[in-house]
């Protein structure tokens, strides 16, 4: 909550630590998936960046063998009980270990030049995110029990990724699903899987989610599509209340990249009327932590409220109301 107003990275970082559990980073897996053999971790730079992406590699269960920088002030020093190498020295004594580069404001010009000094490119892990991200536990299904004959609402449903879990999460016994997904490209993903995957019960809109019914500016971004005045397509919007009708919804998940409240406000009879369980993305927008909990108990005050973060970094920051 802290960062969401301050911003400060570094005080965000060290209260994470403190909470961090058992992490699993799919970049790291599918990366050493393919280097079979190596014969350790090595992290390229020794300051903070490089310390937090140690800590989040343990967290990974695996154990970092030492630092590498090319700073003369901390080659020859130890920091948290490693020893720090020069590129020179990795390169010769380390070729079968993986580096991971985690100075971000470095990271192609080491990349070239661990290229230019021999070491193989396959072991060289340069971040997507341009550092490290793990996450923990299964995100929205793993801190509230199923009920039966649940009618799940996806607010941005993605790839359909959390169709995926849901139906695991229910073992199938679920009455209906609504997704809403206004991607153009992910709703063909989605409606591929339902085909291939035989899904049954489910209605799937290509339409965002909103307080009501109409054409919006939409960025159709298929790492991150949101609503906003800078998109250049136009999408349409629809209120979750007019699509579910009278069905008793039991669950509703949304992460709509900051458009939560809006779509929330487009479900107030729904709330009102059934009282589902909510997972809700609060990450995007500083005011949502506060404001969406605050909403949520204008429609309903018998609501209690569960926070989790999922991610190592400022991602996935969900607010459960039960």
């Amino acid at each position: 909550m802290a960062y969401l107003f301050s911003r400060n990275e570094d005080e965000y970082y060290k209260i994470l630590e403190k909470v961090r559990k058992k992490s699993y980073c799919a970049e790291l897996e599918d990366f050493l998936a393919d280097n079979i053999g190596h014969q350790g971790f090595i992290v390229f730079g020794a300051d903070e960046e490089g310390i937090r992406t140690k800590r989040l590699l343990e967290s990974c269960g695996k154990k970092v063998a030492l630092f590498c920088d090319d700073s003369e002030k901390l080659i020859g020093k130890k920091i948290e009980g490693l020893d720090v190498v020069s590129p020179e020295q990795m390169v010769i004594s380390y070729p079968h270990h993986v580096v991971i580069l985690a100075r971000r404001s470095t990271l192609a010009d080491t990349y070239s030049m661990l290229l230019r000094n021999g070491f193989p490119r396959k072991q060289i892990l340069f971040p997507m995110h341009l550092h490290l991200v793990a996450s923990n536990s299964l995100q929205y299904f793993d801190t509230l029990p199923p009920v039966k004959d649940e009618i799940f609402v996806d607010a941005g449903s993605y790839d359909g990724d959390t169709i995926r879990e849901f139906i695991k999460w229910s073992k199938g016994q679920y009455q209906k699903i609504y997704a809403f997904e206004p991607n153009s490209d992910m709703a063909q993903t989605i409606e591929e899987y339902i085909r291939s995957e035989c899904v049954e019960r489910i209605t799937l809109m290509h339409k965002a989610t909103w307080d009501k019914e109409e054409n919006i500016n939409f960025v159709n971004d298929a790492a991150a599509s949101r609503i906003g005045e800078e998109g250049r397509t136009v999408a349409q919007a629809i209120d979750i209340d007019s699509v579910v009708g009278d069905d008793k919804v039991t669950f509703i998940k949304m992460d709509v990249e900051g458009s939560e409240l809006q779509a929330l406000k487009g479900a107030q009879k729904t709330i009102k009327k059934n009282r589902p369980r909510l997972a809700i993305s609060v990450y995007h927008r500083p005011e949502d932590l506060v404001g969406i909990a605050e909403y949520i108990l204008e429609l309903n005050s018998e609501y209690q409220f569960i926070l989790r973060q999922y991610n190592s970094n400022f991602w996935e920051t969900i607010l459960y109301a039960f």
